[in-house]
C-alpha cells in the first residue's frame, strides 16, 4: 500500500465526501446470466480538471472527460477499482465524515473478492449474501431523502 502524505489523504477524504459516489453493481451477460460478476468502485465527477488531474497524480486511478452540452462545461469523471481502491479508501477513512459509512460499505463488500477465484467459479452463497447486503446497505445510503448522520456533534463544527 502507498505511504500518502496525512495532509494529501484529508484534503481528497474532503474532496470525496463532497464529491464522491460509491458504486457497485452485478453484471449479467444476457447471454450467460448465471455467469453473472460483481463490480465496486469509487469515483468523482467534476468540471475542474486540475482537481481531477490532482486526483489522479495523487492516487491513481483513470478519468475520461464527457461533454453532453455545447453550453455546458466538459465534466471530468475519475474512478478506481479493485484493490487500489481499497488502499485508497483505507488511507482517507480516517478523515471522511460524511461517507465514512459508505466507505465501510465498500470495505466489507471487497474484502469478499478472493485473488484466487477466476470468473469462471462459482460464488459461494455465503458471499453472495453478504454482497447482497452490501447492495442494499448502500442503496440505502444513496436513497435520496435519506440522511446520513454526521459523527461530529453540532458544537464540533463550530
Amino acid at each position: 500500500m502507498k505511504n500518502w502524505e496525512p495532509l494529501t489523504c484529508a484534503y481528497f477524504a474532503g474532496l470525496f465526501d463532497g464529491e464522491g459516489c460509491f458504486n457497485i453493481r452485478i453484471h449479467r451477460p444476457s447471454k450467460k446470466p448465471d455467469s453473472s460478476h460483481y463490480m465496486c468502485r469509487i469515483c468523482i465527477t467534476n468540471t475542474s480538471l486540475p482537481m481531477i488531474e490532482w486526483v489522479m497524480e495523487n492516487f491513481g486511478g483513470n478519468f475520461h472527460k464527457r461533454t453532453r452540452n455545447p453550453k455546458c462545461k466538459d465534466v471530468y469523471h475519475w474512478s478506481i477499482s479493485g484493490p487500489p481502491m481499497v488502499n485508497v479508501l483505507h488511507a482517507i477513512y480516517p478523515y471522511l465524515r460524511a461517507k465514512r459509512p459508505h466507505a465501510d460499505i465498500m470495505i466489507r463488500f471487497r474484502s469478499t473478492f478472493d485473488p484466487k477465484r477466476t470468473s469462471r467459479m462459482e460464488i459461494p452463497e455465503d458471499v453472495k449474501q453478504i454482497r447482497s447486503e452490501c447492495i442494499q446497505a448502500l442503496h440505502n445510503l444513496n436513497h435520496r431523502g435519506s440522511s446520513i448522520p454526521c459523527p461530529l456533534s453540532p458544537s464540533a463544527l463550530r
